[in-house]
């Protein structure tokens, strides 16, 4: 039985359908440094450029992220038939500095992996973690100002049908200014 079996048989629910979501992370994002060096990677596994159409999923969160924060640069990736994007950003320089960001989101996985597949992912323990009335958040603090998380997202209902709980894998890198 191969490793990944044995984990994914000892984890529990949540893991096999987040794998997918987890190897595109460590290929695209877990050492990313900028949205360039995102896209460049995202390029050399497949994926793709695209703009995200307003009223999909992606498109909504890209929207919001937009209005609110402006598009200071951002790049948003797919592959055909996947339910996974790719979704590298900075955001607008502040006085702390300036946010490199790349994430992985997964609409059809709806549920957190067990801690001990986290655990056995990241090879360590969160350094926190939060239970909250919309969702779960895993954090790992990799020093020098990066940071890796997963969460399992349920947001707030502004729209009907009100959208589904999804899976996001971020890397968030401080460039100070």
């Amino acid at each position: 039985m191969s490793l990944t079996l044995a984990l994914a048989m000892a984890a529990g629910p949540g893991l096999v359908s987040a794998q997918p979501a987890m190897k595109t992370f460590d290929k695209v994002c877990s050492a990313a440094t900028s949205i360039d060096d995102a896209a460049a990677r995202a390029a050399a596994d497949g994926w793709t450029e695209f703009e995200p159409e307003k009223q999909s999923p992606l498109g909504y969160v890209v929207g919001i992220t937009r209005a609110v924060g402006g598009p200071k640069g951002d790049k948003p990736f797919r592959r055909d038939g996947d339910a996974l994007f790719v979704w590298a950003r900075e955001t607008i320089p502040a006085p702390m500095g300036q946010f490199v960001e790349c994430k992985v989101f997964d609409f059809s996985v709806s549920e957190m992996p067990s801690n001990e597949a986290l655990i056995a992912w990241a090879g360590r323990r969160p350094d926190q973690s939060m239970d909250l009335s919309d969702g779960k958040l895993r954090i790992w603090f990799d020093g020098d100002d990066k940071s890796t998380s997963i969460s399992i997202q349920t947001p707030p209902c502004f729209r009907n049908p009100c959208e589904k709980p999804r899976l996001v894998i971020e890397r968030s890198i401080l460039k100070n200014n």
